[in-house]
């Protein structure tokens, strides 16, 4: 019996209520005072609809016995500004599989599953609005605890039956031990920024999504059996998706694995892994692999050779795989096979051939022969033209903004798709791709993974230790000198004006950079390229490749430095100049400058922006100016509706002004705003700063936006091999124009000076308050 015919047997035997688990990332730990909130439990019923099958999965793992003497674990979840989230529900787990504990027995659910008990309790809590919880009556062990909250729900009253269409992962606490003398208290916190929206693209209302920080150990045709072990152990986040589709926010920045169970008659499974960079949110299109479903029916590229190959020696089963290598055949029982399938995946075994390969490959590729989805065309492993010249047509019949940017795309495809004919890898293949999605000139437009990573392009890696900024003469003014790098050490200083490097000098360094980096990534305007090359072009493709730097110090002198490039790519700073009490890369941070002139940096559009403006104008609305900084911003999402409240001075004095009178109790400054700008500032950070120039809200300074705003999707490419992510919709933020290419604009066009880096000031900011304290 197939894994898909065990399924489809456990239908009507598996509880109902089970479309979701819900996990998060991970914490510190800290003391503090207890918790009245009692723990929660979710019951499941003998009955079952067909939507919510969830249970299956956990039964990979081995059960965990436990003592039975009482103890308890208190604890607080706050934001990533240390405010208290109430609402949010923490679900205790088995600290060794990360497997949900029932509420009676405090042991791994899936024990009561396997003995044949259809009713059980988990085990959770919910905040109260202090942002506490408690577990009461837990016996001495090592557990986890995983936080998680539904922006669209206004109660949590059973987490399995929550299926909201926004998440926000609130923390997650790994090693909780309790023992007979000590009960722990344990802060949650965020793990991270990033957000993600997710699709799996065949739009079944009962899909169970499962994030995890390391990747399933088999292709999702072989379901469960390949979600145990390291992916179980660090989940993350989940959700029952509502039509398919959700969206999550607080994810780590690096890779995040996902897995997917579309509960059906005949159910489907699916698996795909995106890149979180913290600076935009990703989006991610997931293929359920199932007979009903317009995704992917046949085996991925990667385990077309092998199908081939078992194809070609006849048929054998997994049965025989198990006695040839000496392993124990899988139960008949559903959730005992996908047990025994699990305990062997990363095992080498033999074909009958002899040939050697994993057993997971070998199961799945056993699993779509028997189910008689492949051809097995070898001439399908690669499909490289194919899958080629579909995606241009794909992109030249859904992008939106080829007139806009006045790109021939019937010229670019001539220039590229003859090139396709010739590509033997996959590498090859995806450097191609790169470069027909580059030709779109649009920063949200990227090649991702599908089946396989997308090829990193051969870029410089290594530098110095220093970056530069163009300044108000259009030259490169170093502006970041890493401490106690090579740079350092040799003499670089800030406010030093690049003349070359390497003998070449420094405007075709920064042409060539442009060149470079634009051949396969694409950038809406020319500003954000030349800011990016700016920060790049003194960059080197080995580790430790002795750069030879002339330079202008700030007093006129011209000085040659000599420093090997040993720092790779990192984190620079976006604000040119630091500033005492903000964070470069806090979300948004604050502070009072002088002169009573407030200031706010917004950094990134992320969950939590309306709280932190709200305490940032409580704490500011004496000041008798405010700037607001939208510099180097790199995007999110925000309410429409909410997030400009706090600027609406909404005086019924003035015909002209806005007069929202909604949430009357949320701070407003209502005196004079000035708004920073540059050719970092994209997506939504530029939608989110349009409000002020759409609304004359406030007088702008520095540089044009990045032009980067646009509504997007994801393809999956015919040969499944990539996804390419790219926009289909132009967006106008609150202007009446798409931001498309031409950005946000600015009243006081200004750019950063050498002398005033040198001297630590900030050209722009020092303009904006000299602005704020004349009109006052």
């Amino acid at each position: 019996m197939t894994v898909y015919h065990h399924v489809r047997w456990l239908l009507p035997r598996i509880t109902p209520n089970s479309a979701a688990l819900t996990f998060v990332g991970r914490c510190g730990v800290s003391l503090s005072a207890p918790c009245p909130e009692s723990s929660r439990v979710i019951r499941f019923h003998p009955m079952l609809r067909r939507r919510d099958i969830v249970l299956a999965f956990v039964v990979l793992l081995a059960a965990v016995a436990r003592g039975v003497s009482a103890g308890s674990i208190t604890g607080e979840v706050i934001d990533a500004n240390g405010a208290p989230v109430g609402g949010a529900c923490i679900v205790i787990c088995d600290g060794q599989s990360g497997i949900p504990l029932e509420r009676e027995t405090h042991r791994p659910f899936v024990e009561g599953v396997l003995a044949g008990r259809q009713t059980t309790d988990l085990a959770f809590a919910v905040t109260n609005a202090s942002g506490r919880f408690l577990f009461e009556s837990v016996p001495p062990g090592a557990y986890r605890l995983i936080a998680q909250s539904w922006r669209d729900v206004p109660a949590v009253d059973g987490i399995l039956d929550v299926n909201g269409e926004t998440i926000v992962l609130r923390g997650v606490a790994d090693g909780v031990r309790v023992t007979e003398t000590w009960s722990p208290n344990v802060v949650m916190r965020p793990l991270g920024t990033g957000s993600l929206h997710i699709d799996e693209c065949v739009g079944n209302s009962e899909v169970l999504l499962a994030i995890s920080l390391a990747p399933t150990k088999a292709d999702p045709i072989l379901g469960f059996a390949g979600w145990g072990g390291p992916f179980m152990r660090n989940l993350i986040g989940g959700n029952r998706m509502p039509g398919g589709r959700t969206t999550v926010m607080g994810l780590p920045e690096g890779t995040v694995h996902l897995a997917v169970f579309a509960s059906d008659s005949r159910p489907g499974w699916g698996a795909a892994a995106v890149e979180i960079t913290g600076d935009a949110p990703a989006a991610m299109r997931i293929p359920i692999v199932a007979d009903w479903s317009d995704a992917m029916h046949d085996p991925p590229p990667r385990l077309m050779p092998l199908c081939n190959e078992i194809r070609a020696e006849g048929r054998f089963s997994l049965a025989d795989i198990c006695r040839i290598n000496g392993l124990e055949p899988p139960a008949a029982h559903p959730f005992e096979r996908m047990r025994d399938i699990g305990r062997h995946l990363n095992r080498e075994v033999a074909l009958p051939s002899g040939a050697v390969h994993r057993f997971a490959d070998v199961a799945a590729a056993l699993e779509y022969i028997q189910r008689g989805w492949a051809a097995f065309d070898p001439a399908r492993v690669g499909g490289y033209e194919e899958a080629f010249r579909d995606l241009h047509r794909v992109l030249g019949a859904e992008y939106p903004c080829f007139e806009l940017k006045g790109i021939d795309w019937d010229a670019v495809g001539a220039e590229l798709l003859p090139r396709a004919r010739d590509i033997a890898s996959d590498e090859a293949f995806g450097l191609l791709c790169m470069e027909l999605v580059a030709r779109l000139e649009d920063s949200h437009a990227s090649v991702g993974r599908g089946s396989i990573d997308p090829p990193a392009p051969p870029w410089p890696q290594w530098d110095p230790g220093f970056a530069c900024l163009i300044d108000d003469r259009g030259e490169p003014v170093v502006y970041c000198v890493d401490p106690g790098g090579p740079a350092e050490a040799a003499g670089v200083r800030v406010g030093m004006t690049i003349i070359s490097i390497n003998a070449v000098p420094a405007d075709e360094a920064i042409a060539a950079c442009m060149q470079q980096s634009s051949r396969y990534v694409g950038f809406s305007s020319e500003r954000y390229l030349r800011y990016q090359a700016a920060r790049w072009f003194v960059r080197q493709p080995q580790r430790g490749a002795i750069v030879t730097i002339e330079a202008h110090t700030p007093d006129g002198e011209t000085a040659t430095f000599e420093a090997p490039a040993m720092l790779g790519v990192r984190y620079l700073p976006r604000l040119p100049v630091p500033i005492d009490g903000v964070s470069d890369s806090a979300d948004v941070s604050w502070t009072m400058l002088d002169d009573q002139i407030g200031y706010i940096y917004v950094r990134r559009i992320r969950d939590g922006l309306i709280a932190s403006l709200d305490q940032a104008v409580a704490e500011l609305g004496n000041a008798r100016g405010l700037i607001v900084d939208v510099r180097g911003n790199s995007g999110g999402g925000f309410d429409a509706r909410r997030a400009h409240r706090n600027f609406d001075h909404h005086d019924p004095d003035d015909p002209h002004g806005p007069h929202d009178t909604a949430e009357p109790d949320r701070p407003r400054f209502t005196g004079p705003i000035a708004l920073l700008l540059d050719a970092r500032c994209i997506s939504a950070g530029e939608g989110w700063a349009s409000w002020f120039v759409a609304h004359g809200r406030a007088r702008s300074f520095g540089e044009a936006t990045a032009g980067a705003s646009s509504r997007k999707r994801t393809y999956t490419l015919t040969n499944s091999l990539f996804t390419v992510r790219f926009p289909v919709k132009a967006y106008r933020g609150f202007l009446d124009r798409p931001i498309e290419r031409r950005g946000v604009e600015v009243d006081v066009p200004l750019r950063q000076t050498a002398a005033d880096l040198a001297a630590s000031r900030d050209t722009v900011l020092e303009a904006a308050r000299r602005w704020l304290i004349e009109i006052r």
